[in-house]
């Protein structure tokens, strides 16, 4: 129901009767449509009730991504700039939405047993010389989520300042300070940005609303960090 009713706002907004909308839900990075898709999903979060809800949509969405970049790996080829900041995006809007639940440690099981998963299946892709290094980083950007998830459990406090600081860097603005940093131990070999997968010229999410007290927000990427790989989005 919560999907039709997405399908209907998106005819109305495109003036299409519909069917190029749902077409859409099937299609993949690189394709004509998938850009629509993305809308919808962001659509279909906003509508969600209840943070729990909308929890688990971004994390539907997220392993989405994943698989996306994941199939990209599978045929010996690079994902784009692009799917991989929508994927970290993501995986951080996951974490702010955890943090927002009356017991957060809930959420982030949820996000760490998702984490483990695909930290499986990377494993599974076969070895290539030329993939070898971006398969490294990818495992060593899922080290680094899944130990943000362990510091979230211990203290929610120190992970909501973990991911305000992140998000200040990406954006330029002033950095505060973060209380006892050496309790992020993967933060130093990180950068204070987090994991960099692939270079991008302007990295980082970018709201669809103003963000209240550093909160992250679902985010979209825009045009000019299309990489010339597969995934993400249309090709330039």
């Amino acid at each position: 129901m919560k999907l039709m009713s997405v399908l209907v706002m998106l005819s109305m907004l495109f003036g299409g009767t519909g069917i190029s909308v749902a077409a859409a839900q099937s299609s993949t990075p690189g394709e004509l449509l998938f850009p629509v898709k993305l809308i919808s999903e962001e659509i279909q979060i906003k509508l969600c009730d209840c943070v729990e809800n909308q929890l688990k949509m971004v994390l539907m969405f997220t392993q989405h991504r994943f698989e996306e970049i994941h199939a990209v790996l599978a045929e010996n080829e690079l994902p784009t700039n692009k799917a991989m900041l929508q994927y970290q995006n993501q995986l951080k809007y996951s974490l702010q939405l955890a943090l927002k639940l009356n017991q957060p440690e809930e959420g982030l099981d949820l996000i760490q047993n998702m984490l483990q998963t695909q930290a499986f299946q990377m494993q599974q892709l076969k070895q290539n010389e030329v993939l070898e290094p971006f398969q490294f980083q990818i495992a060593y950007m899922l080290q680094y989520y899944q130990e943000m998830v362990e510091t979230g459990k211990q203290d929610p406090q120190q992970l909501q300042q973990q991911l305000r600081f992140e998000y200040q860097y990406q954006m330029g603005e002033k950095i505060e300070p973060i209380q006892n940093m050496e309790s992020f131990q993967f933060q130093n070999h990180a950068g204070p940005q987090g994991p960099q997968v692939v270079e991008t010229e302007e990295p980082g999410p970018i709201e669809t609303e103003e963000p209240e007290s550093g909160e992250i927000t679902e985010p979209t990427v825009p045009d000019n960090q299309l990489g010339k790989g597969k995934g993400g989005g249309s090709k330039p």
